[in-house]
């Protein structure tokens, strides 16, 4: 991603499907980041959207609705998906880092209250 700033080297080669270790949840997972084996890559990068019609349509998508992290959640739950504890820092079009993004427990308070669709 060019709109980060990382912090520290990555190794890419240190595992087959990898995401980093922050924000992820119960049901959901980390949208940010993905390295790995080139066919668990191409479910995290070109999957996505020819499989939000059949996410849509599942149990689960109808009750979640199209909500990042629980997409990717979804998406990659058959992937045999390693976690490591990569810090990187989202940067803003104003130029101010995001000082929170590195938190290794999962973003439970600020999704806590998400009800899933608004019908």
């Amino acid at each position: 991603r060019s709109d980060v700033r990382y912090g520290g080297p990555i190794d890419i080669t240190d595992g087959d499907a990898v995401i980093p270790a922050h924000s992820n949840g119960e049901i959901f997972a980390n949208d940010r980041m993905f390295y790995g084996l080139a066919h668990y890559a191409e479910v995290w990068a070109t999957g996505r959207l020819p499989q939000v019609e059949k996410y849509m349509a599942s149990a689960f998508g109808a009750q979640q609705c199209l909500h990042s992290e629980r997409f990717m959640y979804w998406l990659i739950r058959e992937l045999p998906i390693e976690y490591r504890d990569i810090c990187f820092h989202r940067v803003r079009a104003t130029g101010k880092v995001e000082g929170d993004d590195c938190d290794w427990e999962p973003e439970v308070e600020k999704n806590m209250y998400y009800t899933g669709c608004e019908k």
